[in-house]
């Protein structure tokens, strides 16, 4: 369900915020502070979403199968908190639009 519905939005949102970025005009040379951490947030967070559904769908099925897989659900599960961590940081400073 997370391929279906959250693959999707997470790349409708990095294309949303390009396409926001160039129409504001912003140029790469003297961008916000807080503006560098929502693309940093968004690209690193696309690597880690991407392997936290590889881990969380390879350790489901081994699960289904009996052959253990708690491991990689549960490594599935950290990086989503870490990646939970990291967008509510992001937000705060994205928000507060420090710099």
């Amino acid at each position: 369900m997370l391929v279906i519905v959250a693959l999707p939005g997470l790349i409708l949102m990095r294309a949303g915020a390009a396409w926001i970025y160039d129409k504001e005009g912003y140029s790469g040379n003297n961008d916000p502070t807080w503006l560098g951490i929502g693309f940093t947030t968004a690209d690193g967070g696309a690597v880690l979403f991407i392997i936290a559904l590889i881990l969380g769908g390879i350790g489901l099925r081994r699960s289904r199968r009996g052959q253990g897989g708690d491991g990689l659900l549960r490594a599935s599960g950290v990086i989503a908190l870490v990646l939970l961590a990291a967008y509510v940081i992001t937000i705060w400073a994205m928000a507060g639009k420090p710099d």
